[in-house]
């Protein structure tokens, strides 16, 4: 099945909805965009608001969420057939590589979907820090949410020098992440909010102790006294409000390059007077969204058969290639030899 442009994100970068793996959902079936059951996972560390799900006798996750698409933008670990997905009841078939993401779904209606992984017995590792929802202008904000600028968003303001982290071409630009090339770098949003998260990381040699790890330095309305803070932070009182990012050492990344930093997005907490993703998008994305085609995105139905079809195809392209329809992995590299992800500043 050949894959569009509009497959690989060549979109308009919107607003999305940002669920953490926390977020469980209060009053099926009412309750949306939340995780309805968490089924034999755990929390993997006190820092960050993370699920690991590795249990021999099998784990699941199901999503239950309002938009375009879903994204579990996390390394996992499954043996060959050992993860399966289902979206609206539909089989997707397995997703097994080693190390890859988790998968990618774009091109549904913009409605109320269910989207379950599950494990069978074995070493099948997922962890999960939080999803993201794709939407339209007019997908419905509830109390509960919380809003996701990807890194892609035209919404920030770059400066300096930074690169993809990943080639475009094969990456939707909702799931691309930025990567600081020196310390000569910043990144800055305008927002309306009450409660900023800032989400990136940074990656280091396994030998380095953790305190020898450059950092970032975020500034909030000018006040730059913010290091290493951890998790969401209020914004007192709402309203607009200006954050920005940027290397705290910028001589250590040119110094010593084997460390590297990531901007992965911020998410956010609206004020109570937004009720859906147009009450938070600037004009001229407005004006993009209404003036693109999004006819050339792949629905549900044709991306599970075209899975199904292809399950004992073994050539690229086939159930466990790189693609199929607008079903792909690719989004988040998981530690590779030498290297280990160490998260800081998660504000």
């Amino acid at each position: 099945m050949a894959v569009s442009p509009a497959a690989l994100g060549s979109f308009p970068v919107i607003p999305q909805l940002y669920v953490p793996s926390s977020r469980r959902c209060t009053e099926p079936p009412g309750d949306v965009n939340c995780f309805t059951s968490v089924e034999e996972c755990h929390s993997a560390d006190d820092i960050r608001d993370n699920l690991r799900c590795d249990d021999l006798g099998g784990w699941s996750v199901t999503l239950v969420f309002v938009g375009t698409g879903a994204e579990l933008p996390w390394a996992s670990n499954c043996t060959d057939g050992g993860c399966k997905w289902h979206i609206d009841g539909t089989d997707c078939g397995f997703k097994s590589t080693p190390g890859a993401p988790m998968v990618y779904a774009e091109g549904l209606t913009d409605a109320e979907h269910i989207l379950t992984v599950t494990s069978t017995e074995g070493y099948n590792v997922l962890s999960f820090e939080y999803a993201k929802i794709h939407t339209t202008l007019d997908t419905p904000v509830h109390e509960e949410d919380e809003i996701w600028i990807p890194a892609s968003s035209t919404q920030f303001d770059f400066q300096g020098h930074w690169m993809n982290s990943y080639d475009p071409e094969k990456v939707p630009s909702v799931s691309e992440i930025r990567e600081v090339v020196d310390g000569n770098a910043s990144v800055s949003i305008d927002i309306v909010a009450d409660r900023v998260h800032l989400r990136h990381r940074r990656w280091g040699p396994a030998r380095a102790e953790a305190y020898t790890y450059p950092n970032w330095t975020t500034s909030i309305d000018g006040d730059s006294g913010h290091v290493s803070l951890k998790g969401p932070i209020d914004l007192t009182p709402g309203g607009l409000h200006n954050i920005s990012l940027w290397p705290a050492d910028p001589e250590f990344i040119t110094e010593f390059g084997d460390f590297r930093l990531d901007f992965e997005g911020l998410s956010y907490r609206p004020l109570s007077n937004v009720t859906r993703i147009r009450d938070v998008t600037p004009p001229a994305l407005i004006e993009a969204a209404e003036n693109f085609d999004y006819s050339d995105l792949v629905g549900i139905e044709d991306q599970c058969k075209g899975m199904e079809d292809d399950d004992d195809d073994d050539s690229e392209g086939g159930a466990l290639g790189g693609m199929v329809g607008t079903m792909h992995m690719g989004l988040v590299s998981s530690a590779v030899a030498g290297y280990v992800v160490w998260y800081a500043l998660c504000i």
